[in-house]
């Protein structure tokens, strides 16, 4: 049971743990809050972007937003 976790509302259905929404850099937490509006709307996208900017981080962390959401 994830309700317990310490959380940042993303809408009314989304939350992602403050612990990670805090480390993520201001593009990577709009990453992750699109990726929350393309799951809403059941559709796909490509995240792209250049090397080392962190795609690997912003999918781990809307899964985890995924998980504490329920």
């Amino acid at each position: 049971d994830y309700s317990s976790v310490d959380a940042v509302e993303l809408d009314s259905r989304f939350r992602i743990p403050r612990s990670l929404d805090t480390r993520l850099f201001p593009y990577q937490r709009e990453g992750v809050r699109w990726m929350d509006r393309l799951f809403a709307q059941r559709t796909g996208g490509i995240l792209g972007d250049e090397m080392g900017l962190g795609k690997t981080v912003q999918v781990a962390a809307f899964l985890a937003t995924l998980q504490v959401s329920g």
